[in-house]
């Protein structure tokens, strides 16, 4: 009869363990998804301060801002002459 309640636990503890590393896994697999979001997330705050310092300068007229035909954006500040900010 032991034997037999050992073999159920047996199963039950390898059962668990299974399970364990398999959710181990899937929190490894969401971590490194949130640390790439974070990084994501830390570049567009900075390239939102970098747009908003030059559109602060463009509205105190410090700087002038063209958009060339590839859609990019010339940002000249006007004190250094025709120095490309961005």
């Amino acid at each position: 009869m032991i034997a037999g309640e050992f073999l159920v636990l047996a199963a039950a503890l390898v059962a668990a363990t299974i399970y364990i590393v398999r959710l181990q896994a899937e929190l490894g697999d969401c971590n490194e998804a949130m640390d790439e979001a974070e990084e994501a997330l830390e570049a567009a705050d900075k390239a939102v301060e970098v747009y908003q310092r030059v559109l602060m300068d463009v509205a105190h007229n410090h700087t002038t801002l063209e958009v060339t035909e590839d859609g990019t954006l010339i940002a000249t500040h006007r004190s250094f002459g025709k120095i490309q900010i961005h």
